[in-house]
């Protein structure tokens, strides 16, 4: 009984003996796997920017998926130029580890920045391509030496090389080990080295806290010059518009010719309606995003007046009242060029246009004994001017100014009808706002003011050449708009 007892002991102290010898061995021998080393982070991969971005995503989001480190979330909705604060958002409400966004040039070279999952900036990095053939191969060459790299150390992945490698493994990993060693203890210390794992890459901490701060104010820096994405190559407004006319002469001192029959005074058109359409190209915006060329552009646009009459009221020498139905035609156009200066969200625009307007009265030639009321105008103007805009979500605002320098004052400066020798200048103005309905549809409204004054005091002394005898007069025009602006998006900036 007493031999079978020591032998008893003898097993029990053997059984310990190898216990301990097997904690001593390398934990991934016996010990169970750890849950860090094999979890899989999960990365969202939000918008890429930039030509046959579809297929260079597609090919970044199956390299993720096909990685033992990482799985993949799609955040397409999540724009290149989101801020910190969306795409940390994005990463609570995907429960995701990291984010990814991109844009390829368009040379065929992809940037990736790396984000952790409460948005600040780890890393950007650049693959190489020439193609999109060659850029899908470096992506898929170059996804466990470039790529994943900055995404573990975004999302706390652990590599799956350096998890695999079992003897001999990378530094880190046997630097880590006596640790675990060291621990006196049975088996139970096995299952505790996993919780210890994720302690075990403090030493890097203030190395990586570095460069993410680094990162994250040249994120900051760049924030404003993200509206640059998209500035538009084009764009298309058409619409109608309302407008009102009003003619009026001032310091009016009569007829010089009592044979010649006129009827002078004011005019005025209450509302009448126009057809409108204007544009802008930006050629180089097609193309290429040099900071210059593609803000250079060429600018137009029309308007048509639909056919419309007035009563022009005139009191009879026997004191009855005659009215006369006078017809109106109106037209305009500009033609020039025009470039633009990107200011955050907002860009101003500088021009210059060469245009026409015209305003014609039908019925007041003196055939039913109404002489001419008001100059038949065509005027022929050099147009100057700049415009500011500024964006906020979907809705956008507006301004412009710009003085007409007259070239012409066609029929003003009429001889023997009107003022022979008239000087003029000219002026407009306007404000508008809009409201985005689609991404590249806005709804537009707004009011312009245009107006012209006239100086007569250089008339001949001839009174057959000048029958009339006025100070001045002012011609302007007062118009409501409702119109829908068609914009194509832009390429990336280089």
């Amino acid at each position: 009984m007493l031999r079978g007892t020591y032998t008893l002991l003898a097993v029990i102290a053997l059984g310990g003996t190898f216990t301990q010898a097997r904690a001593a061995v390398h934990p991934g021998v016996f010990a169970a796997p750890k849950s860090q080393a094999t979890a899989r982070k999960n990365i969202a991969v939000g918008r890429i920017d930039g030509p046959h971005s579809s297929k260079i995503r597609l090919q970044l989001m199956q390299a993720l998926h096909n990685s033992p480190s990482f799985t993949v979330t799609d955040a397409e909705d999540l724009k290149t130029s989101a801020g910190k604060s969306a795409i940390a958002k994005m990463a609570t409400s995907l429960s995701v580890d990291a984010v990814v966004l991109g844009k390829i040039s368009t040379s065929m070279n992809l940037t990736l920045s790396v984000y952790r999952s409460d948005g600040r900036l780890v890393d950007q990095i650049k693959v190489k391509g020439g193609s999109t053939t060659k850029l899908q191969s470096a992506i898929d060459d170059e996804f466990s030496s470039t790529i994943a790299p900055p995404l573990a150390h975004a999302s706390g992945a652990r590599l799956s090389g350096r998890a695999s490698t079992s003897s001999g493994g990378p530094v880190e990993e046997e630097a880590e080990e006596p640790a675990a060693k060291e621990a006196p203890k049975a088996e139970p210390a096995t299952e505790e080295n996993p919780e210890a794992t994720p302690e075990k890459p403090e030493p890097e901490e203030p190395a990586a806290a570095a460069n993410e701060e680094a990162p994250e104010s040249a994120a900051d820096s760049a924030a404003p010059a993200s509206p640059k994405q998209g500035r538009t190559p084009f764009e298309l407004t058409a619409g109608m518009r309302v407008y009102s006319r009003h003619w009026a002469y001032t310091d009016l001192r009569g007829v010089r010719d009592p044979t010649y029959p006129r009827t002078l005074g004011r005019y005025r058109l209450g509302a009448a309606p126009a057809l409108l359409a204007n544009g802008v190209v930006y050629p180089g915006a097609f193309f290429s995003g040099n900071p210059v060329a593609s803000n250079l552009g060429l600018m137009g646009g029309a308007e048509l007046g639909i056919a419309t009459s007035t009563d022009y009221q005139r009191i009879r020498p026997d004191g009855s009242m005659l009215v006369t139905e006078l017809k109106t035609q109106y037209q305009a156009w500009d033609i020039g060029l025009r470039g633009r200066i990107p200011i955050g969200p907002a860009e101003l625009d500088l021009f210059v246009e060469y245009g026409s307007q015209s305003f014609v009265l039908r019925g007041d030639e003196g055939g039913n004994g109404l002489g001419p009321v008001v100059p038949d105008v065509q005027y022929r103007y050099v147009r100057p001017g700049g415009e500011a805009r500024v964006r906020v979500g979907k809705l956008s605002l507006a301004g412009h100014i710009a003085p007409r320098f007259l070239l012409t004052l066609h029929n003003v400066d009429l001889d023997y009808v009107w003022f022979p020798g008239a000087k003029g200048h000219g002026l407009d103005f306007g404000l508008s706002v809009g409201y985005g309905l689609t991404s590249f549809l806005d709804v537009l409204g707004g009011l312009d003011f245009v107006g012209y004054g006239f100086d007569f005091n250089a008339m001949p002394v001839d009174p057959t050449r000048a029958p009339i005898l006025a100070g001045g007069a002012t011609d302007y025009y007062e118009s409501l708009f409702l119109a829908l602006r068609v914009s194509l998006g832009g390429g990336p900036p280089k």
